[in-house]
């Protein structure tokens, strides 16, 4: 589909070195919550190297990559390798910060820095240049103490209405009822999930509303089955518009009485395949 947003949704495509091949020789088995069938967690160890300081520090094993911190923290700030991903990840996890609204923060002040609307003197003297892992390690430790530029990236997306960006800044910033967009698609492509996130409510969260289906191609290939499935006429290319708000509706629906049961979204129908 060509629907991945890189460097804070500029392009839209990235290197295959993300794909999930290549985080299987990091996984050190799988945990779940108690009792849960479906055992997503995916555990990771990255290896211990003589020339790799960091390799047995706090960051160095841990639950996940999911795949919303793989983009945000992997295509979303132009990084392409797997370890630093998977470091990323394990000092979110540590630090107590949200994968989807940090990456996102981080992304739009490099693309800010990237045509000038922020400087030098705005970030402490850093540098925002994409792919820079070890400035990305600075900027997580800097936003979870509130220090020096990490200040401005712990308001993430009201950093405007807090004076730390110019009004200019919101042409760059995705985001809709002050909250980013919480998983890593490009959702102007897929137009169900354009409509979901911008009538999610509680801003972009994918997790209100998201037609996670338009994407499975043997349900878009079914026309009768995709009509029961969400109770009208609706396209069967994720490009096309019709019909898109009946998949949104009856998704919105369904995860909200999974919501009022407490059931996580991984066993929620419509949601997983």
């Amino acid at each position: 589909l060509g629907a991945l947003g890189v460097r804070n949704h500029q392009r839209t495509g990235w290197r295959e070195t993300l794909d999930a091949e290549h985080f299987d020789s990091y996984r050190d088995g799988m945990a779940g919550c108690y009792k849960c069938p479906v055992h997503c967690r995916a555990r990771n160890r990255l290896p211990s190297t003589p020339d790799n300081e960091t390799s047995q520090d706090n960051w160095s094993h841990g639950d996940g990559p999911e795949y919303v911190t793989l983009g945000k923290f992997g295509p979303g700030l132009g990084i392409d390798q797997p370890e630093q991903v998977i470091r990323f990840n394990n000092m979110l996890n540590d630090l107590g910060l949200d994968s989807a609204s940090t990456g996102s923060a981080i992304a739009w002040a490099m693309e800010l820095y990237q045509r000038g609307l922020i400087t030098a003197a705005d970030t402490g003297g850093l540098e925002l240049n994409w792919g820079d892992g070890k400035l990305i390690e600075d900027l997580l430790l800097l936003t979870v103490e509130r220090s020096g530029f990490g200040d401005t990236l712990a308001d993430s997306g009201k950093a405007v209405a807090r004076g730390k960006y110019p009004p200019a800044a919101l042409d760059y910033r995705m985001a809709s009822k002050g909250l980013f967009q919480s998983d890593p698609h490009d959702a102007r492509i897929i137009k169900a999930f354009a409509l979901g996130l911008a009538v999610a409510t509680r801003g972009m969260d994918h997790l209100r509303n998201r037609v996670t289906l338009e994407i499975n191609a043997r349900i878009n290939d079914d026309p009768q089955f995709k009509r029961e499935l969400y109770r009208g006429e609706v396209a069967a290319q994720p490009t096309d518009y019709e019909g898109k708000e009946h998949a949104v509706a009856r998704c919105e629906r369904v995860y909200a009485s999974g919501d009022a049961v407490g059931m996580c979204r991984f066993n929620t129908w419509l949601f997983n395949s």
